[in-house]
């Protein structure tokens, strides 16, 4: 029986540091690279954005876990300061190892993350949550490296300057309902643009405080 995922969520509200900005990507890799070299997979990344040139998604090639993708995909790096200004940032994920052999062997990922801006047509209120960026390992590779993935949610919340961080357990797909879709199908809501901080009461999902984790977590984790 395949094992149960753990879901970290980050609501932030910071206009100084956005995830997908350079400025900020550059400095939460390090937080994450000790998670990504404990998976000991290879990484691929995925970016949707579109240009607001021509209403076409940008093309970023291929990006893996390394100095060249983390600058191709953000913006304001030295590779993209000149063009990102005129991008729509809608998502990136990052899987370990990549979508494409998960597929191809049939198993889930030891690491997902998703950074996703939640305001693609809309511009949020000052002091609004303005930016999601979701962390999900199954529960026993949580227990091998709890210390260093609650070291990067802590960080991360604080650059991010979180509103909100939770905690959800679940399995990796039931029935179509995917992880990787978790903050659509459990976070989204109609009138979610109306409130400063996420109403959870008006989500699909049960979600706990990250103070709280240890109440949905088995015993052994």
């Amino acid at each position: 029986m395949a094992a149960d995922y753990i879901s970290f969520v980050v609501i932030g509200k910071s206009e100084n540091h956005q995830a997908w900005r350079w400025d900020t990507w550059s400095m939460m890799v390090p937080v994450l690279d000790p998670i990504v070299t404990a998976t000991g997979a290879k990484v691929a990344v995925r970016s949707v954005q579109g240009a607001d040139d021509d209403r076409k998604d940008v093309r970023f090639g291929r990006l893996g876990w390394d100095a060249r993708s983390h600058q191709k995909w953000s913006h304001g790096s030295f590779v993209t300061q000149g063009a990102s200004p005129k991008w729509k940032f809608c998502f990136t994920e990052i899987w370990a190892p990549s979508y494409t052999v998960c597929e191809r062997e049939g198993k889930d990922p030891i690491l997902f993350v998703q950074i996703e801006n939640p305001f693609i047509t809309l511009e949020p209120k000052r002091g609004q949550y303005n930016q999601f960026f979701h962390l999900a390992v199954p529960l026993p590779f949580l227990a091998s490296n709890r210390v260093i993935i609650e070291q990067a949610v802590e960080q991360i919340s604080g650059l991010l300057e979180s509103v909100l961080v939770l905690v959800r357990v679940a399995p990796w797909n039931v029935r179509g309902d995917c992880i990787q879709s978790m903050l659509n199908n459990h976070l989204h809501y109609i009138g979610m643009y109306d409130h400063l901080v996420p109403d959870l009461s008006k989500t699909k999902a049960k979600w706990v405080a990250y103070e709280q984790r240890d109440s949905v977590l088995p015993r052994e984790v």
